[in-house]
């Protein structure tokens, strides 16, 4: 009788043991794809700082140099430039910076260009990026102003 119970308890240790390898290998991979969603999502919020930091580049550089500085917005290939639009010679378009979204961020609206002028003025517009794998939207609204505004939405 000590035998078998002592099997029963070896049956009920192993399920034990196999419940939780289970279970803390469940947990690891549920954690590793929540980190590397976190890790995503900084990337893509980064890359949207780095879009308002251009629009405030783009208008003290208009406001420096007396001239009018663009940025160009490709929706097909996910880019930004930046570029200086120079009277002389002859229109002269200098591209001063180029910024990439990273796979995942799609453009969903936006105008093709906004435009500082010389006096600081800068076109009023919202550019919309969207990332369906983290599912949030980020809008990026500039004044005439010159203030720039980033707002992040889930869109659950």
């Amino acid at each position: 009788m000590a035998a078998a119970s002592r099997r029963g308890f070896g049956l009920i240790s192993a399920v034990i043991l196999i419940g939780s390898v289970v279970a803390v290998t469940t947990v690891g991979r549920s954690a590793h794809r929540w980190m590397w969603a976190q890790a995503e999502l900084l990337t893509y919020r980064s890359t949207m700082h780095e879009l308002s930091a251009t629009v405030r580049t783009m208008r003290s550089r208009a406001l420096a140099q007396r001239q009018v500085v663009q940025l160009r917005i490709d929706r097909a290939r996910g880019m930004f430039q930046l570029a200086s639009i120079r009277q002389r010679p002859r229109g002269y378009t200098a591209v001063e910076r180029t910024l990439w979204l990273p796979r995942g961020l799609e453009i969903s609206s936006a105008p093709t260009t906004l435009t500082a002028l010389p006096n600081g003025r800068v076109s009023s517009a919202s550019i919309e990026v969207v990332a369906p794998s983290c599912n949030k939207v980020f809008r990026r609204t500039t004044t005439a102003e010159g203030t720039v505004q980033l707002h992040e939405e889930s869109t659950l």
